[in-house]
């Protein structure tokens, strides 16, 4: 009785979490080499690599969408899709 009552909870559980807003918490994020901000529905991380290029990488904090949602090097796309959609990096 006690295993198929975990199970119902367990399965009751697993459909409140889907699709469930991300908050991020900055408040402890101290300014550096590394920045981080976020907006309502992207979470920004951004950089300066040791040849002086600026990257960024936006995550979307919308658990339904892909995390990883653009990647840039100084303002412009860090990676390109190919024709069978494999992500390929420009660098």
């Amino acid at each position: 009785m006690n295993a198929r009552f975990a199970g119902i909870l367990l399965a009751c559980s697993s459909g409140l979490s889907y699709g469930a807003a991300i908050r991020p918490e900055l408040f402890d994020v101290k300014p550096g080499p590394i920045a981080v901000s976020s907006s309502n529905d992207t979470l920004q991380v951004r950089w300066t690599d040791g040849g002086g290029q600026t990257w960024q990488t936006d995550f979307s904090l919308d658990s339904t969408k892909p995390l990883i949602t653009a990647i840039t090097v100084n303002g412009k796309p860090g990676y390109r899709k190919n024709e069978s959609g494999i992500s390929l990096f420009d660098w």
